[in-house]
């Protein structure tokens, strides 16, 4: 995965570990890279993707936005039509913000382990 980890997922939204019973690696190809592809497309035509190889240097906005759509794609018939429009409209208001220039995408350096 590029840009995050179902973990990273997990992390934000504890109960995405029990939405699927599916092993990670099923749930990274269902949901993981179908997020990622999709912000992928919403941000071609301004950036060159893919925007990183591995999470660790995926922009930070990207990490966040990546984690709220591959939970929505996950827990979509679960969420109720409050939660599910909220979690949407704040997807697509970032995407379009960063797709339009309104928002700026701010590279993420590695660690370096020498400091």
């Amino acid at each position: 995965m590029r840009y995050v980890k179902w973990s990273d997922v997990v992390g934000r939204y504890p109960r995405a570990a029990t939405i699927t019973q599916a092993e990670e690696v099923t749930i990274e190809a269902n949901f993981i890279a179908g997020a990622e592809g999709e912000v992928d497309a919403a941000l071609a035509g301004r950036y060159t993707t893919p925007l990183a190889s591995t999470p660790t240097l995926a922009p930070a906005l990207v990490r966040d936005i990546t984690i709220d759509l591959a939970y929505y794609k996950a827990a979509f018939l679960q969420l109720d039509d409050t939660q599910s429009k909220r979690l949407a409209d704040y997807i697509k208001e970032r995407l379009f913000g960063l797709a339009t220039g309104s928002l700026t995408l701010v590279s993420r350096r590695a660690r370096d382990p020498c400091r």
